[in-house]
């Protein structure tokens, strides 16, 4: 599970803490970006919500992402995704 965590600002920080008690056996790993994956990978932020993956494709295709940024996410997948013993 990673997700923006909006800097736990207004209603977040309750939405935050409900994701983290709810963390179950089918849930490897929790993470959250401090504020938002856009911020976290030095992009602008679309005016409209339902444009964040697009952005986020647009600009990793265009090569506005640096590459220890990319390498810190994968390690961040990486740590959700692997199981531990």
């Amino acid at each position: 599970m990673l997700a923006d965590k909006d800097e736990d600002n207004y209603i977040h920080e309750i939405i935050n803490e409900f994701i983290t008690k709810n963390k179950n056996n089918f849930t490897i790993e929790i993470d959250f970006f401090d504020k938002d994956i856009e911020s976290f990978l030095d992009i602008k932020t679309p005016e409209r919500k339902d444009k964040k993956p697009l952005n986020i494709m647009w600009n990793y295709f265009n090569q506005k992402i640096s590459e220890d940024k990319i390498e810190t996410l994968k390690s961040k997948i990486k740590n959700l995704v692997t199981q531990r013993s």
